[in-house]
């Protein structure tokens, strides 16, 4: 054998280490692309879980929180007159 002269299985070696460290250089990317889709989609799931646990609470606080109790008023005798005091407040007017 010359100088210049390969052996057949020095060429097949040769292409099956190149493909094979092409192969890994790719999927090296495409496992990265899979680990953020799938860390995207994990933000967005525990992002909705926690919206539906605020949801939730304030259902819960809105059904169950405390109520003002207001004052029993006695009720006006026939012939006589109520006044009312009303006033401005951030969320409209209040009669009182």
């Amino acid at each position: 054998m010359t100088a210049n002269q390969t052996h057949a299985g020095d060429d097949i070696a040769a292409a099956l280490a190149n493909g094979m460290r092409a192969f890994f250089a790719g999927s090296g990317k495409v496992f990265l692309a899979i680990m953020i889709v799938l860390a995207a989609g994990l933000l967005a799931v525990a992002t909705a879980i926690a919206g539906l646990f605020l949801a939730t609470a304030a259902i819960v606080i809105r059904l169950t929180g405390a109520r003002r109790h207001r004052r029993a008023s006695t009720s006006p005798q026939s012939g006589e007159t109520v006044t009312l005091e009303a006033h401005r407040t951030a969320h409209g007017w209040t009669v009182e």
